[in-house]
């Protein structure tokens, strides 16, 4: 056989083979891209993760309001507290 037909085997050949290579790493792919979303092994996962981001944020929310609460009675007393001082008027003013 010449060699240039040898060498246009070859190179059918090779595109051959390259051609059967990709439509299987494509059908490897399907089955892997099917297999990821039937799979739900990480979804409790997910959600706990959910929850608790949930919760953190409420936990911060109701702990600034009661912030909030605690420094404006404190301001509210000190004030009191501060007048009646200046002014005499506690239980031992003379």
């Amino acid at each position: 056989m010449p060699e240039g037909c040898m060498r246009a085997r070859a190179l059918v050949i090779k595109k051959k083979v390259r051609i059967d290579v990709e439509q299987k790493r494509k059908g490897a792919m399907t089955v892997r891209r099917t297999s990821f979303m039937s799979d739900e092994r990480g979804l409790s996962t997910v959600e706990y993760v959910i929850i608790l981001v949930l919760i953190a944020a409420a936990a911060v929310g109701l702990w600034q309001n009661f912030g909030g609460n605690v420094k404006s009675k404190l301001e509210k007393a000190n004030t009191e507290f501060d007048t009646k001082v200046d002014i005499g008027e506690g239980e031992g003013a003379e």
